[in-house]
């Protein structure tokens, strides 16, 4: 079975498994967080995921990864996909909610950074980092004041934040300033998550 067969199978697998789950385009696009012509490709079998969403699919709609594929599992994989695949199967329940919910979330951010960083906007490009990165730390700072059980979603959008540092290079009083609040958010969501019953302990 060549490629173009095997795209084709994948596509008519995620309909019936989106069916199944009574979801529609639409909803699984917005959960998968990509657009409803995404998944329109997919079940067309115009293109084929990349495996890490693969794997979000598989795990959004209750099925195996290799649901999606006639006969064998890892027919058409790469040895790395196969090994990515292995690895992320090999993680405990919590593991994998933390995994998902960071993937949807550093989407998410990538995209609004990727609308800043348009020269359309006239900033240059590590400045519209440094913006988008202040105001997503001040909505985060927010947030914190009103979560005081240390829940995942908090230290998911903390991880995100931190990640996101990694590209601004601009040594600024400004950037000394978001390291600086980053750090007394790393210390308020340890508080948090020390305490007995918090969310993101259990």
């Amino acid at each position: 079975m060549n490629d173009i067969h095997v795209v084709q199978f994948f596509g008519r697998r995620l309909r019936k498994a989106r069916r199944r789950a009574y979801l529609s385009q639409s909803h699984l696009a917005q959960r998968l967080g990509v657009g409803q012509d995404t998944i329109s490709h997919y079940e067309k079998g115009h293109c084929r995921p990349d495996v890490i969403m693969l794997w979000r699919m598989a795990a959004l709609l209750r099925v195996e990864v290799g649901y999606f594929f006639p006969e064998d599992r890892f027919l058409s994989l790469t040895v790395e996909d196969r090994e990515t695949l292995a690895m992320l199967e090999s993680f405990s329940p919590s593991a994998l909610k933390y995994i998902l919910a960071f993937i949807q979330i550093f989407g998410v951010h990538q995209q609004q950074r990727q609308f800043l960083t348009e020269d359309r906007l006239g900033f240059e490009p590590q400045t519209a980092l440094l913006i988008g990165l202040e105001r997503d730390l001040t909505t985060f700072e927010a947030t914190l004041k009103q979560d005081t059980h240390g829940s995942l979603e908090a230290l998911v959008r903390f991880t995100t934040l931190l990640v996101m540092t990694l590209d601004v290079t601009h040594n600024t009083a400004e950037m000394d300033d978001i390291v600086r609040r980053i750090a007394a958010c790393s210390q308020r969501i340890i508080h948090q998550m020390a305490k007995p019953g918090s969310r993101a302990s259990a």
